[in-house]
């Protein structure tokens, strides 16, 4: 929501004792928010059905930041890459795990290396989403 939704102060309503001494999903999901800007230079939204599920991309530098979330049915979602530009990219994706329909909480983290020429696979669990962070791969 953090990317979907414009807002210059982005706000998690919740304590940091429900964070603090945590390991696994939890510092997956802090390793994603420490770096989000809160100001974007381009915004686009790739996909949607109103109600359904929408997926967004937003530009802040060199970097692109997408999201996608999806209303209680899980789905798959194919991202054209064309917002990309030019050269080799490294993606870093924080996606539902295989459980997240049972488990909302649980989520896995991967990185691989894409092309504006290629397509994302999204597979969005019920209810779920996922975010990604694009960069120039050196």
């Amino acid at each position: 929501m953090f990317i979907l939704i414009e807002s210059p102060l982005p706000v998690a309503c919740d304590s940091y004792n429900n964070y603090k001494d945590k390991d696994g999903e939890y510092l997956l999901g802090m390793d994603f928010l420490k770096g989000l800007p809160t100001v974007w230079d381009e915004t686009h939204g790739l996909a949607g059905e109103v109600g359904k599920y929408v997926v967004e991309v937003r530009r802040n530098g060199k970097n692109w930041y997408l999201a996608a979330i999806t209303d209680r049915n899980g789905r798959e979602l194919p991202v054209p890459l064309k917002f990309l530009g030019k050269g080799d990219w490294k993606v870093t994706l924080w996606e539902d795990a295989p459980d997240a329909g049972q488990n909302a909480e649980h989520l896995v983290k991967n990185d691989k290396a894409v092309r504006a020429s290629d397509t994302l696979q999204l597979k969005l669990a019920p209810s779920g989403g996922t975010v990604s962070i694009f960069s120039p791969a050196k």
